[in-house]
């Protein structure tokens, strides 16, 4: 098993380097010229094509990242809306001894 230091800097590096990676790749972007040029945009692109082509696989596995993130960030939070898994008798209001019981149940 992984020590507990390994596991903080792998979620480090992906809570970090994920959005910033998303942030170079974007930077990397072709964008249209701001002055007119001749023929159409994907006249313009064809010659870095390689380079498109490699900015959007690359942001594939960027925003996959990404996911995986978020995921990791809302790990342990709790829906209010569902009744939390240990004690049944959370969130419900069938009764007034359930009502009186609900106020034991965890804070999320």
């Amino acid at each position: 098993m992984a020590s507990t230091s390994t596991v903080a800097m792998w979620r480090l590096a992906l809570l970090v380097g994920a959005p910033l990676a998303f942030a170079v790749t974007g930077t990397l972007h072709l964008v249209p010229a701001s002055e007119p040029i001749v023929g159409s945009d994907f006249d313009h692109v064809v010659p870095h094509s390689s380079l498109w082509i490699g900015i959007h696989v690359v942001q594939l596995v960027i925003i996959s990242l990404l996911a995986l993130a978020v995921a990791v960030l809302t790990q342990g939070l709790s829906d209010p809306q569902r009744p939390h898994p240990g004690l049944p008798w959370c969130h419900s209001s069938r009764s007034i001894a359930h009502s009186m019981q609900a106020s034991a149940c965890p804070v999320a």
